[in-house]
């Protein structure tokens, strides 16, 4: 439970968010169909299917997993897929030359695939740029997505000269504007946890 005590994770229960509720019912859908689900798994690929509970992450998920032999369970770790619907932080300021992603984090609680023995972690979204931006508008405050601005043109050696404060109100309502269009078609896959 990494860490958190059975009060906490009671208290994880009963918070505002009313997501234990949830997380309880995915929970009673899965034991409907787990004997069905679980046959077909045995029979056709010789895999286990597991419900995962993530109270301090509020979420759950599905695991199937590959049954592994006696020798074999010591060489190697089983092949897994998680589809999982918990948070998560995703940094989602900006690309490094090297592909790796700094600055400013976003917690979302997003469903995503994980796929530990081919290294692949959060699915789609560690991997597309393009949904990283839009996470990057719905959840960043106007100071950091002004910050983000201008770090870019510090990189790009433009930096422009000193607004007044006028001009700054301007653009903060006019980054609202655009963020209430974008926010009208996805904010319902971020939720509410994106500003946490």
């Amino acid at each position: 439970l990494h860490g958190l005590t059975s009060w906490d994770v009671l208290c994880c229960h009963f918070d505002p968010h009313p997501y234990f509720a949830v997380i309880f019912s995915g929970w009673l859908a899965f034991l409907t169909a787990y004997v069905p689900c679980q046959i077909v798994l045995e029979v056709l690929f010789d895999c286990s299917l597991y419900y995962y509970y993530y109270p301090a992450a509020r979420g759950a998920g599905f695991l199937i997993e590959k049954k592994q032999e006696g020798a074999q369970k010591s060489h190697r770790p089983p092949f897994q897929i998680r589809v999982d619907w918990h948070r998560f932080k995703l940094c989602v300021s900006r690309k490094t030359e090297s592909g790796r992603w700094v600055g400013h984090s976003a917690m979302v609680n997003l469903p995503h695939v994980d796929i530990p023995t081919e290294g692949i972690k959060h699915w789609p979204w560690k991997q597309s740029d393009t949904l990283r931006g839009w996470i990057k508008y719905w959840c960043l405050t106007d100071e950091q997505l002004e910050e983000e601005e201008r770090w870019t043109k510090r990189e790009e050696g433009k930096l422009e000269p000193a607004r007044t404060a006028q001009e700054v109100d301007r653009s903060r309502r006019k980054k609202r504007e655009l963020r209430a269009e974008n926010n009208s078609v996805g904010r319902s896959l971020v939720g509410s946890a994106g500003r946490e």
